[in-house]
């Protein structure tokens, strides 16, 4: 299971880095 750091850094790689893996797989 995801702990809330990785999910809160996971968030916050999507809002920087719109083109990361971390946005293809919350757009997929």
């Amino acid at each position: 299971m995801f702990n809330m750091a990785m999910v809160a850094k996971q968030g916050w790689n999507f809002i920087n880095k719109p083109n990361s893996l971390v946005a293809r797989i919350f757009k997929a």
